[in-house]
């Protein structure tokens, strides 16, 4: 082991001991060739000695993410995802170089570098393979120095500049309809200070309203809504109270305007305008049957009843939420939880449907499973299980009715295991006919129904003498 240390000594000492003694104009010869042949080496060199680079630092930066990007292209200049991985390494060098300029008070490189990440990473997407992400992680990384400098900077001219910036990158295709988008906006109408930037970030509001009313359907909606609100931010930063609040009432269908407004009735004491917002927004959620927006707003009406501890009203909504919801069991405690425990006795039976196994559709309907359970009434849910005595109905109640209708439970099972095994296919009903067989275990009276289905087992399973084994062995366990 000495030996082999030594001779790795030496063997050190020799490339270092070269490199201390030729000359050093020989030295930059050499490492100047070498570059020019060896793109990965060319790149360690500008991300290393970036300082160095007298070149204009957008021009040096651009330079420096394009050749880090470059000799990761494959054929046809595609760039695959092993080579990528060394391309995003480097890069993300470069940005740790970003926070440490930023770190020392020179914010200027700091955004030149995630500008030059930024664009460079942008023109080479389409030709990167990103199943990983990591092209958008860089992209969003880069934002993230983005948005503390201007969190930071008091340099009116460097914000000027990374505004103008933005702007230039919003007309970028290659950030519509991406995280990107919502990251540059959000810089934008959240960051803007100055009313020069202001100005610029309402003059992009207008022009992208008007351009989404060229658009069709869901797309023209979305994004003038968004639009809107980000106009109405910017309006209140201003103090321009007025002018948001008209735009607020000439667009009460935008949901967080009418949210303003509700809020502003209901601290006003103005409970009755409150309430005609809401059931106006149910009303046109119901019409233009955009289910998700019914239930928020119906919701949203039953919080306020809660506030104002109009308990009738509460219930009202709440019932109506409960049957529109499929017996939702989240509705049901809520309703429960508006009666005392001796009203509720008295009165459950009138909010609980009669039980049924089928819902119409052909399914079990296991949300009014679920409320027979919370009430214990195990009579009503051994009706439904009856009916339908299928093996994952069995597996899924029987645990709640064992107790009570273990003889016709058992039937069900025994009925179960003859017909499952008649259609068994693979290892996974192995494992299910298991699980029955354990489950008749633990209802009384089942050993003897093991029992006769153990008898059974030679015709049952006479091809398969692995599976009987099994069951056998589990058998001989269970008794």
């Amino acid at each position: 082991m000495t030996d082999n240390n030594s001779s790795a000594g030496k063997q050190n000492a020799s490339w270092r001991g070269i490199i201390y003694t030729i000359p050093e104009e020989q030295l930059r010869e050499f490492i100047e060739e070498y570059a020019s042949r060896d793109p990965e080496f060319r790149n360690r060199i500008l991300l290393h000695f970036t300082e160095y680079d007298k070149t204009g630092s957008a021009e040096k930066y651009r330079t420096i993410v394009s050749e880090c990007l470059n000799p990761s292209s494959g054929r046809d200049d595609y760039i695959d995802l092993h080579d990528d991985s060394r391309a995003i390494d480097s890069i993300n060098e470069l940005l740790a170089k970003a926070w440490t300029f930023l770190q020392k008070g020179i914010p200027e490189e700091a955004f030149e570098i995630a500008a030059a990440v930024i664009s460079e990473c942008l023109k080479a997407a389409p030709l990167m393979d990103d199943s990983g992400g990591e092209v958008g992680s860089l992209i969003n990384d880069s934002f993230r120095i983005i948005i503390k400098i201007l969190e930071q900077s008091k340099d009116d001219q460097l914000r000027q500049k990374i505004f103008n910036w933005l702007y230039h990158q919003m007309d970028d295709p290659g950030h519509e309809n991406s995280s990107n988008e919502e990251i540059l906006e959000g810089i934008i109408f959240n960051l803007s200070e100055t009313a020069e930037e202001i100005s610029k970030a309402h003059r992009y509001i207008d022009n992208q309203i008007k351009k989404a009313e060229q658009l069709d359907g869901l797309s023209k909606e979305y994004r003038i809504k968004k639009f809107m609100k980000y106009k109405v931010h910017l309006l209140i930063k201003e103090d321009k109270l007025e002018e948001a609040g008209k735009i607020i009432d000439d667009n009460l269908e935008i949901d967080e305007f009418r949210e303003i407004r509700i809020n502003e009735y209901i601290a006003e004491g103005d409970t009755a305008e409150a309430v005609r917002l809401i059931e106006e927004a149910i009303k046109t959620a119901d019409e233009g049957k955009m289910t998700g927006k019914v239930r928020y707003w119906k919701e949203r009406l039953n919080a306020l009843y809660e506030q104002q501890e109009d308990v009738e009203s509460s219930r009202k909504i709440i019932l109506d939420l409960f049957i529109t919801n499929g017996y939702d069991i989240v509705y049901f405690r809520k309703l429960k939880s508006t009666f005392t425990d001796e009203e509720w006795l008295k009165e459950r039976d009138k909010f609980i449907p009669e039980p049924s196994a089928d819902k119409g559709d052909g399914t079990f309907p296991h949300s009014l499973a679920k409320i027979f359970i919370e009430e214990r009434q195990t009579e009503r849910l051994f009706e439904m299980v009856k009916q339908k005595p299928d093996v994952n109905i069995l597996l899924s109640y029987s645990e709640h009715l064992k107790d009570d209708y273990s003889t016709d439970l058992l039937r069900f099972y025994e009925r179960a295991v003859r017909s499952f095994t008649e259609s068994m296919s693979g290892p996974g009903d192995i494992h299910i006919l298991i699980h029955l067989l354990k489950k008749i275990s633990t209802i009384p009276g089942g050993s003897e129904i093991l029992s006769e289905l153990k008898d059974d087992m030679p015709g049952l399973f006479g091809d398969r003498p692995d599976i009987l084994n099994m069951l056998d062995e589990l058998l001989n366990e269970e008794g």
